[in-house]
């Protein structure tokens, strides 16, 4: 141990030009070249030697650390990132990440750097270039897009915390996610591992992740990274994920106590282009799947995308009301003229449609065509099971009649004449057909309307219903039986 104290005194000591050429990090080098030598000089390099030799040298830094001051300690750490960098190198190569041996060294080095971004600030700049938006054919370069894909789950979890505590709220390097392309490839991993996350409850990145999208939301950059990760129309894994994780983000700011003004408009303004689009590229696919028989891929994807926007917009209108009806000036309260835009109310009209079409209902106690056993006879009330072999289309139509009911929704005295002009213009696109056909049943309420959902339907209809008086004729007209 004294020797490796009087070493690091030497280093620490000598020009930054000279630090590089001491003996432990001649020796993370040495043991780069052996692994890029031959598989034989890589089995037999030594882990615990390794191990052996980096814990000598944290000792020795823990020591040092005690003993000095805070300017001391934060401009020490400054020069530690060459051999960050050596022995990430070293650590990092795919043949040694499973390495059993390994793996604990690995996670202690992850540690390490979140604990140098979060105890010296100065280090973020740094290590940000280094580890984040390098490109190139470096060995460090990827090191952190490694860290977050370890087998490991602490190795793992220690990277999404140093790409967290790289990036506190209102950070200058946040764009770099949206914008930067190695940045945005990290921002995508962590996007792909907090969808695999979520079947797994118990995972500790959760609350980092939904952090992180968070203080994008905050900043204004969660919807251009929607942009930023794929164009229009068509939506893939990650950009799904980000939409799931922006759902959470929505909910906690709808039911805070908090009234921050994010910057919502720029935020929400690209989730609406995506779903109008979206609307009309699943409204062609639903009808070419129908005509002709197409791949419903493509359908899919845009079926769990709208799901995903509808519920993103329908949080975001509900904080526009809030801030409304409380006669806040803020951002969010200017979203109500954008939702209620006349191409998304066509869009959710034009989806109600051809997705009624696309999916028509059945009515109950239709005759099974199921065998009956010998001796048996068939109940004369007997209803297949809901799923009976067509491709539906669960909760699409209930989402884009949510959102619907949200935009119709008064939120003060003074949004009378917003909410007339909604209906006026959902009745001019004869929607008022559509929005009242799913009184009927549908494929999540196939024998019965005598549930909580069937009531918010037709309340979202007497909405589109009210201060019109040849609508309330027609609502008279129209025999209702609810038993």
């Amino acid at each position: 141990m004294e020797a490796v104290t009087t070493q690091w005194d030497a280093w620490r000591a000598a020009p930054v030009s000279a630090r590089a050429a001491q003996a432990y990090v001649d020796l993370a080098v040495a043991f780069g070249k052996t692994l890029a030598s031959s598989e034989e000089a890589r089995y037999a390099l030594c882990p615990e030697a390794m191990w052996s030799h980096v814990a000598d040298v944290l000792n020795a830094w823990m020591a040092l650390e005690s003993e000095a001051d805070t300017h001391q300690r934060d401009e020490r750490a400054c020069t530690h990132i060459q051999d960050v960098k050596r022995w990430m190198q070293t650590l990092l190569v795919f043949e040694r990440m499973s390495d059993p041996a390994l793996l604990v060294l690995t996670r202690v080095l992850a540690q390490c750097l979140v604990n140098v971004v979060t105890s010296a600030p100065d280090t973020r700049s740094t290590l940000w270039t280094t580890h984040v938006t390098a490109e190139g054919t470096e060995p460090w370069a990827d090191a952190l897009l490694r860290l977050l894909a370890s087998a490991d789950e602490r190795t793992s979890l220690a990277a999404h915390v140093f790409l967290l505590n790289c990036l506190p709220p209102g950070d200058d390097k946040l764009p770099d996610l949206v914008y930067n392309r190695p940045a945005r490839r990290v921002m995508e991993v962590v996007l792909q591992l907090y969808e695999a996350a979520v079947y797994e409850e118990t995972s500790d990145t959760l609350p980092v992740t939904l952090a992180l999208v968070d203080r994008l939301f905050v900043a204004g950059l969660a919807g251009p990274l929607l942009d930023a990760l794929g164009p229009a129309p068509d939506l893939h894994a990650t950009q799904l994920a980000l939409l799931r994780a922006l759902i959470e983000c929505l909910h906690q700011h709808v039911q805070g106590s908090d009234a921050h003004d994010a910057p919502w408009i720029v935020n929400v303004r690209p989730l609406i282009d995506r779903a109008v689009t979206l609307s009309q590229y699943a409204t062609d696919a639903m009808q070419q799947v129908a005509e002709a028989g197409a791949d419903a891929q493509g359908l899919v994807r845009a079926y769990m995308g709208l799901l995903a926007l509808f519920e993103c917009l329908h949080w975001a209108g509900l904080r526009a009301h809030q801030d409304a009806s409380a006669a806040r000036a803020t951002e969010a309260a200017a979203l109500l003229p954008l939702l209620r835009a006349p191409a998304v109310l066509g869009a959710c009209i034009q989806l109600l449609r051809q997705a009624r079409a696309f999916y028509p209902p059945q009515a109950p106690f239709t005759p099974s065509t199921a065998s009956v056993p010998e001796g048996h006879a068939a109940s004369a009330l007997h209803t297949p099971e809901p799923d009976d072999g067509r491709p539906g289309l669960p909760r699409l139509k209930r989402s884009a009649l949510q959102l619907l009911g949200t935009l119709s929704f008064l939120a003060g005295p003074q949004d009378r004449e917003a909410v007339r002009d909604v209906q006026d213009h959902v009745r001019e696109l004869g929607g008022l057909v559509d929005v009242l056909s799913l009184t009927a049943l549908d494929e999540l309420n196939p024998c019965t309307c005598k549930i909580a959902l069937m009531l918010s339907k037709i309340s979202a209809s007497m909405l589109f219903l009210r201060c019109a008086t040849c609508s309330s004729r027609m609502l008279h007209r129209r025999r209702w039986s609810v038993t």
